[in-house]
């Protein structure tokens, strides 16, 4: 693992648990996910857009901090799902889940953990075959850094 590197998983929910991440409004988070990851403000190691909240495994490279990728994640997205329903309002409850990752064994279990959230959720046989899951993405995913 690579010890520069800060590892974290963090999972953040809808506001009041509304099952609103499905289909077009799934799409913008994960999106949302792999923008990031292409900007090079996070190395990605796993994610799942569930229905009524996000996990995701990030690295952090010293391009942004924590606090600043988690803003401009739920900002973004609250902008753009706003924008699709056409409506305003609340998306994202207020905080955050964040755990800090600190061996190797521990970002693979988590990955391993968000990976199979879906199947696990009834949503899919295989988390594979869920579009918006880090195994549908798996060759766009930092594994190096940590195995």
């Amino acid at each position: 693992m690579n010890i520069e590197i800060k590892c974290y998983f963090i999972t953040f929910a809808t506001f009041l648990r509304r099952k609103i991440l499905l289909d077009k409004i799934a799409e913008i988070v994960t999106n949302a996910i792999l923008f990031g990851r292409e900007q090079e403000w996070y190395r990605l190691y796993a994610f799942a857009v569930m229905p009524d909240h996000v996990h995701i495994a990030i690295g952090l490279n010293g391009k942004k901090d924590l606090s600043e990728i988690l803003h401009s994640l739920k900002s973004w997205t609250s902008h753009e799902i706003n924008k699709k329903t056409k409506r305003n309002g609340e998306i994202w409850q207020k905080g955050n889940y964040i755990e800090e990752l600190n061996d190797a064994k521990f970002v693979e279990e988590k990955c391993l953990y968000i990976e199979k959230n879906p199947v696990k959720a009834g949503l899919i046989e295989s988390a594979e075959d869920f579009r918006f899951c880090s195994a549908f993405y798996r060759e766009r995913m930092d594994y190096e850094d940590w195995r």
